[in-house]
């Protein structure tokens, strides 16, 4: 029925030329049905973008060095979370793709992965900045 729905939806916006507002906590949904999105918090919107530019600019990065290194980016990188996993380093970031890429490589990483996120992982990252409480929510 979910399927049908979405189908019916998408057909309208296609032969109408419409907009739909599709208000949601499932955001595993929202992500195969929309194209731009809002977060609100608190009752105002606290961000609003085309979904590609917001997947485009957020990150997860498993990286471990064959030496110690203090910190990988600078300052034109924004750490949203880090964590340590051994020798394996997970960091969320926020940044141009090829910048991160280039930041890294530099340093030579015995292990280097560029990971997508998925709309709820932004989610939630993103609303830490404004005081969610993100440590109830990630395992």
């Amino acid at each position: 029925m979910r399927q049908k729905i979405k189908n019916l939806l998408i057909q309208d916006v296609a032969e109408r030329e419409m907009t739909i507002l599709i208000s949601s906590h499932n955001l595993r949904e929202v992500e195969d049905l929309c194209d731009s999105v809002g977060i609100m918090y608190s009752g105002e919107m606290i961000m609003e973008k085309e979904l590609d530019d917001l997947k485009s600019d957020i990150h997860k990065v498993q990286v471990a060095f064959k030496q110690e290194v203090s910190h990988p980016f600078n300052d034109n990188i924004d750490v949203l979370y880090e964590e340590k996993r051994g020798s394996v380093r997970l960091f969320i970031v926020r940044g141009n793709q090829a910048t991160i890429e280039k930041q890294i490589t530099q340093l030579q990483p015995a292990i280097f992965d560029l990971l997508p996120l998925t709309l709820e992982e932004i989610f939630i990252y993103e609303m830490r900045d404004v005081g969610y409480a993100i440590e109830n929510v990630l395992v």
